[in-house]
């Protein structure tokens, strides 16, 4: 309602727990993430899951540093041709 009554697109965009990515490796969270894509399908909302373009590059490679697991830059530009063409996609760029 908050974003209907603001003329503002609500889309949903899933950025994975930087953690089992990799090859031969197991992504603890997958079934979360089906979960919440299931929901998405249901109440008609767009929905990205940036889990495919990070799912084959070790976690380890994607994080700031051991200490920080937030993303770095080679996950952004891993994600980017994604989030871009799904934001492209339901706002009309």
């Amino acid at each position: 309602a908050w974003c209907e009554g603001r003329k503002i697109p609500l889309m949903i965009v899933l950025w994975p727990f930087l953690q089992g990515l990799g090859k031969d490796r197991f992504y603890p969270f997958a079934s979360l993430h089906e979960e919440v894509a299931a929901e998405c399908r249901k109440q008609d909302i767009p929905f990205l899951d940036l889990l495919p373009a990070l799912r084959g590059t070790p976690a380890e490679e994607l994080w700031v540093t051991p200490a920080d697991m937030h993303a770095n830059p080679k996950a952004q530009e891993l994600v980017m041709p994604d989030l871009l063409a799904f934001v492209r996609k339901h706002c009309g760029f």
